[in-house]
Order: C-alpha cells, then sequence, then structure tokens
C-alpha cells in the first residue's frame, strides 16, 4: 500500500478526524479555520501505520503552514508547549 493509499485508508479518516477535532478544526501555528486543514506527525517509524501513533505525537496544521515548516529546519520550535513523547521503536 502506497503512502497515498494509507492517507484513504478508514482508519487514517478516523485519526485524522479525532486530532482535527481535538484541536478545534483550525491550525495549532496560525489559528486558521478556513486554509485546507492537514495533520502533521513529528516523526515517523519505519513501518508503522500513518493512524499508530499516539495522538500527542500529531497536530491540526493548514496546508501553507505545514509546508513552510517543512521548508523551515527549526519546524519543531513552534511547538515547545506540545507534549509528545520519544518516538518508540517498533518491534
Amino acid at each position: 500500500m502506497t503512502y497515498s493509499e494509507k492517507l484513504q485508508h478508514p482508519q487514517w479518516q478516523k485519526k485524522r478526524l479525532e486530532i482535527m477535532s481535538r484541536d478545534g478544526f483550525q491550525c495549532i501555528k496560525c489559528a486558521s479555520k478556513t486554509n485546507t486543514l492537514t495533520v502533521h506527525h513529528f516523526y515517523y517509524v519505519s513501518g508503522r501505520m500513518p493512524w499508530d501513533y499516539p495522538g500527542g505525537s500529531m497536530a491540526t496544521m493548514c496546508r501553507k503552514c505545514h509546508f513552510e515548516g517543512h521548508d523551515d529546519l527549526s519546524f519543531p520550535s513552534f511547538f515547545t508547549s506540545v507534549a509528545w513523547p520519544d518516538p518508540v521503536t517498533t518491534t
């Protein structure tokens, strides 16, 4: 299954809605409710499905902030108030 196919999977769609609902359906960086929203993973573990991460390791971001963040080497700097766990290795 490609990553794009995984993002269409019902389990990801459910997790995505949980994260967006928790964040009030707004970008955690700019607070936009009108820009297209995405869910950002703070880290990835090889072989893990996108929905198999704790909620604290993801955040709602508008597409603009998400893409700008990936271009910025200091991207995690604005997440200082978000508590997210250290990556867990797969067994």
